[in-house]
């Protein structure tokens, strides 16, 4: 008997807290796929484009710097300039771009000329923002939503974009800063025209601000600039966890990263102290508090850190049932499974506000690893 295994597309996912960004290799989303930049169970940012003088541009190479920081180079395709008057050859400009999830999303991009002549260059990026729920998304079931309203503020500049449904609003700012040339904004695309002497670099910061039930997501700045109050906790509880030693270098790296891994699940909002905290399911779909796979967790790493399970146990029973709720597959005394946050939560169109039963009909995922078992 054979066992086939097949994963989904390969895709670069950063993620701190409950926020996190998808995008495919090239750091760019497409706003038909299940990519993009959620937090609060909500789609922030469905689609991403970088474009040349009208073209896409070709990567180089990409990863992820840790598991809240990406990099991504590209190089451009043969291009002529914006004036149509001369060409650029292809391979001249290299793009790097820089991005930092620690709120909101701070990116930056560096544009260098590598050629020997002067090139006008027209970098856009192209933004979309559908805001839709993570269960929309999840299950390619989306709805168009028609009281979206964007914005463009040249002075600032920033681009907004808000959504509103009742009392249920959020928004996208992406801002922009650093820049020695103010972009403009036209067809859902930020443009800024830039001329690059042999040999030079240009460089511009994008701060993404997120918005949500009163709560702003504000970036921190890259590199980052004074303290960082969710790095220190995460360091000492690295600090903190069980040491082990021995003459298998493997054993020791796997065990290390790790400990690297869970920290990176942890779920800043429902700390209770600095080493009692919960962490989240899983990254993407499952960005938030899990019943089940919290206890297991917990219960795995009891060895590593003692406080570890508290910060599970405390949070569970915060959310235990108290009467009976049939929608919500609740009976008193029964621990949560979920607990989401977005709009069909809020409106009560899914029960997930706190959802004590299971969801079967929720659970496939484009990324989730697959195994046919095949006869023979």
């Amino acid at each position: 008997m054979g066992v086939k295994v097949t994963v989904g597309p390969p895709v670069l996912t950063i993620n701190k807290s409950s926020t996190f960004l998808v995008t495919d290799l090239n750091g760019e989303i497409d706003a038909r796929d299940s990519l993009g930049l959620f937090s609060a169970d909500t789609r922030f940012l469905s689609g991403y484009t970088l474009w040349v003088n009208g073209q896409r541009w070709e990567r180089i190479s990409s990863a992820c710097t840790s598991h809240d920081a990406v990099r991504i180079c590209l190089t451009n395709p043969a291009v002529t300039t914006y004036t149509g008057d001369s060409a650029i050859d292809p391979d001249t400009l290299a793009l790097s771009v820089y991005r930092v999830l620690d709120g909101g999303l701070h990116e930056t991009l560096f544009l260098t000329n590598y050629g020997l002549r002067a090139a006008d260059v027209v970098l856009e990026i192209e933004l979309r923002s559908d805001f839709a729920d993570l269960f929309e998304v999840r299950s390619d079931r989306l709805h168009h939503r028609a009281n979206i309203v964007t914005e463009w503020r040249p002075d600032v500049p920033e681009l907004v974009t808000r959504y509103q449904r009742a009392d249920y609003c959020c928004a996208i700012r992406y801002q922009v800063s650093g820049a020695d040339v103010h972009p403009s904004y036209a067809n859902g695309r930020l443009v800024f025209p830039i001329h690059l002497r042999p040999g030079t670099s240009w460089c511009a910061c994008g701060h993404i601000v997120l918005e949500f039930g009163g709560l702003v997501l504000q970036p921190r700045c890259w590199p980052v600039q004074g303290e960082d109050e969710t790095a220190e906790l995460r360091e000492r509880w690295i600090g903190q966890c069980t040491r082990i030693g021995s003459p298998v270098a493997d054993l020791n790296s796997a065990y290390s990263q790790s400990i690297e891994d869970m920290a990176a699940l942890r779920l800043f909002e429902h700390d209770l102290a600095e080493d009692v905290w919960v962490p989240a399911a899983g990254v993407p779909w499952y960005v938030t508090l899990f019943g089940r796979d919290s206890l297991i967790a917990a219960l795995q790493n009891m060895p590593m850190h003692g406080r570890f399970a508290e910060g599970t146990l405390r949070t569970l029973a915060a959310h235990q049932a108290r009467e009976r709720d049939d929608w919500r597959d609740a009976q008193p005394g029964k621990i949560v499974h979920e607990v989401r946050h977005g709009e069909l939560a809020h409106f009560g169109e899914v029960p997930h506000t706190s959802y004590y039963g299971t969801s079967p009909k929720w659970a496939s995922s484009p990324w989730r690893t697959s195994c046919t078992i095949l006869p023979g």
